[in-house]
């Protein structure tokens, strides 16, 4: 009996050698595969990696296709992904003026024991990039700062100007770029810098878009120093009138798309004091050669001798000098809104805006800034300088008219002292900013709002407003700037 059971336990041990050599192979793949899969989801995120690197670096070139393409291509190789080389393929799409996709496959990926059963794998990783530009201040409409003006089509006036200071005016009279110092008195200029003086002035851009044919004219009102006292506009104080041109700079639009400071200039105008009085004037200095894309305009203020020395308090003090802006195409000129046209030629503030509202009747509205629904789980912030004239409040509607919640704080000031608070409750809204009795006098103001809480199932547009509770009248010169907060460009998916 003994001998027969040894002879089982041989027999069946063979059995357990035979059984496990065929299992052998089977878990050796299932081994192989754990390993190639490990490898497999490590490469992937590589490749994730340098597609969002490279949608990143080449959208902020969009328009411009080529130079886009060949800064993604080149983000890809920076992280190990160069196209054509050792299988691997960087597709670059344009998705849109400035969206751009990228789409890296590695045709061959590594394999180690999964070798044993399949020939090849390939992986891709997709990224979709969006750059945002600076926030469009001002409206709508193919037209800027006309005040008591109307062109045809136009119906009412805005009743807001464009407005430009001296940089030897009083700190506390509302224009913010313009002025050199702080401290001004009756007797000087001051000594104090103004931190955010620019002597180089505002930028206006001209967004000439795709579906638009021909040319695009800038016109302006009150083209030169006018002196006129008589309405339209309202006649201006003898002791403000000083003489003060503007010059106004035209660029032409290039391959970087978030910065104009390095656009070629396109023309230059100075037009002599008195030109262009009470009508619209173009030069052929501002009138664009067909090109698509965002031209740009910048007003500058000069000194009664042309320059920005500041050589003379009594010359230089300069006062107030209205304009406005117009770009009108030379197809087809007029009147148009870019909310219902998708060939009219926009033109807006960029980064700051100086405007002269005023206005008779309450509430008074006005148009702010064009904030897009891809800004919605951000804060938009507006920045008031010395505002509140003859106001008793001010707030800022939503596109369907809506006050929108607020917190503010004063961030500079040469006048009263800072403070900061909430949205209180007014006459119109439960949120509206507090300025009776010119309590922000030289002080900039910033309101911080938050998007995420808004109905933008509800917008039709996307401009939102400001709307401010009159006294008896308002006349306010402010200047406002928007922007929103976060990283231009972002990754879409």
């Amino acid at each position: 009996m003994r001998n027969r059971f040894r002879s089982r336990f041989r027999s069946e041990r063979g059995y357990a050698v035979i059984l496990t050599a065929l299992l052998l192979i089977p878990l050796m793949g299932f081994a192989g595969f754990a390993v190639d899969v490990g490898a497999w989801y490590s490469r992937a995120s590589e490749l994730q990696r340098a597609a969002d690197s490279a949608s990143l670096a080449g959208v902020v070139w969009q328009p411009d296709f080529a130079t886009a393409e060949s800064a993604a291509r080149a983000a890809a190789a920076r992280n190990g992904f160069t196209h054509g080389v050792d299988g691997i393929e960087v597709a670059v799409t344009d998705t849109g003026d400035n969206q751009l996709q990228v789409i890296i496959t590695d045709t061959s990926v590594d394999l180690y024991l999964a070798s044993l059963f399949v020939e090849n794998v390939a992986i891709a990783r997709s990224a979709l990039a969006e750059y945002s530009q600076s926030v469009p201040m001002g409206s709508p409409a193919n037209i800027i700062g006309a005040g008591e003006q109307t062109v045809a089509g136009m119906g009412s006036p805005s009743n807001a100007w464009a407005g430009m200071m001296g940089h030897c005016s009083n700190s506390a009279w509302g224009d913010l770029i313009s002025l050199a110092t702080t401290d001004w008195s009756g007797s000087n200029c001051g000594s104090s810098p103004n931190p955010y003086h620019d002597p180089t002035g505002y930028q206006w851009v001209v967004d000439v878009p795709s579906g638009h044919s021909g040319q695009v004219a800038v016109q302006v009102f009150d083209a030169g120093y006018c002196t006129r006292s008589n309405p339209p506009p309202a006649g201006l104080p003898p002791s403000d009138k000083k003489d003060a041109n503007i010059r106004y700079t035209m660029y032409a639009p290039d391959n970087t798309p978030l910065t104009f400071d390095d656009n070629p200039v396109w023309g230059v105008w100075e037009p002599a004091a008195g030109d262009g009085c009470d009508v619209w004037s173009s030069d052929a200095a501002l009138v664009t050669d067909g090109t698509t894309g965002q031209w740009m305009v910048r007003t500058e203020i000069l000194d009664h001798d042309g320059d920005q020395d500041y050589d003379d308090y009594s010359s230089d003090r300069n006062g107030q000098n209205y304009f406005a802006l117009w770009a009108t195409s030379l197809t087809f000129p007029g009147y148009c809104e870019t909310i219902s046209s998708a060939t009219c030629p926009g033109i807006y503030a960029r980064e700051w805006m100086p405007v002269r509202t005023a206005s008779n009747s309450s509430p008074a509205i006005f148009y702010l800034a064009e904030i897009g629904i891809e800004h919605q789980t951000k804060s938009l912030q507006v920045s008031l300088w010395d505002p509140g004239e003859g106001m008793e409040s001010m707030e800022i509607l939503d596109p369907v008219g809506n006050a929108v919640d607020f917190s503010w704080e004063v961030t500079y000031s040469v006048g009263t002292a800072g403070a900061s608070g909430n949205a209180a409750p007014c006459t119109y809204s439960s949120y509206c900013l507090d300025v009776t009795g010119s309590v922000f006098e030289g002080d900039l103001v910033v309101l911080t709002i938050p998007l995420s809480g808004l109905n933008w199932g509800s917008f039709t547009d996307d401009w939102f407003q400001v709307r401010y509770k009159l006294g008896s009248s308002s006349v306010d010169w402010t200047t406002w700037g928007v922007q929103v907060l976060g990283d231009p460009v972002r990754l879409l998916e």
